[in-house]
């Protein structure tokens, strides 16, 4: 297979010519997941569609960010830290983003 390693334009870098265009959008979010896995600062912040009278910490938002990251590919994650840093406010913002 040839690979073609200059840019397109359209985000597909060293896409196989050849490749079906279903194929190609796989490749293009598996290479999203692995670097935003790899480095979480990537990872877009997640907003709940609905109204949560509390305003997030960097830190809490961080873990919902990451939660959330995690639910888009069919993935589980579990907060843990000390008590009273806001681990059930984290909860009901994901919660929350199931009612989009």
């Amino acid at each position: 297979a040839v690979v073609s390693t200059q840019s397109t334009g359209d985000g597909m870098r060293g896409k196989v010519e050849g490749m079906s265009a279903k194929l190609a959008a796989r490749k293009e979010e598996e290479k999203e997941f692995i670097e935003q896995l790899m480095d979480p600062s990537q990872i877009k912040d997640c907003v709940v569609p609905i109204k949560i009278n509390a305003t997030l910490r960097k830190y809490q938002q961080d873990g919902v960010n990451w939660l959330w990251f995690l639910s888009q590919f069919g993935l589980h994650g579990i907060l843990c830290d000390d008590m009273g840093l806001g681990k059930t406010l984290q909860t009901l913002c994901i919660i929350g983003t199931a009612h989009e």
